[in-house]
């Protein structure tokens, strides 16, 4: 079973930050938030994602993308099975490529689809490296 993580991502080229959460245990997720997010803007915008943690325990869907306070949050739930989890690990993330590249004006097209991949592959390959089991 992978362990429970919140990991922030700075994205350096697009100046964009992203937090990425795995694990539905809000209890283990709020005092993780209160002690360990020592970079205090991602605190402070972290702050927002508390009461929608509690309701996405309740949807049966995997994982979620949000915005708050122009923080990205991508949250999955636990998933032991692993084809399972990447596909909802590469469905949330082409969320957020989306999001990042609209923000700076590059739309999808032939000609574009190169920065996306290449920004979901880094994002895939960031918070694959950081999983770990139990």
């Amino acid at each position: 079973m992978l362990d429970r993580l919140i990991l922030p991502i700075h994205i350096p080229i697009y100046g964009k930050k992203l937090v990425f959460i795995y694990g539905d245990d809000f209890k283990w997720f709020k005092k993780k938030f209160k002690k360990d997010l020592h970079t205090k803007n991602v605190k402070k915008e972290l702050k927002s994602y508390l009461n929608l943690f509690k309701q996405l325990q309740k949807d049966p869907s995997n994982g979620s993308y949000s915005i708050h306070d122009n923080l990205k949050v991508i949250h999955i739930k636990q998933i032991d099975h692993l084809p399972r989890l990447m596909a909802v690990l590469s469905h949330e993330v082409l969320h957020c490529v989306v999001d990042i590249m609209d923000e700076i004006g590059v739309k999808l097209c032939y000609n574009s689809e190169e920065a996306y991949t290449y920004l979901q592959g880094y994002l895939i390959e960031v918070i694959t490296e950081n999983l770990k089991y139990e």
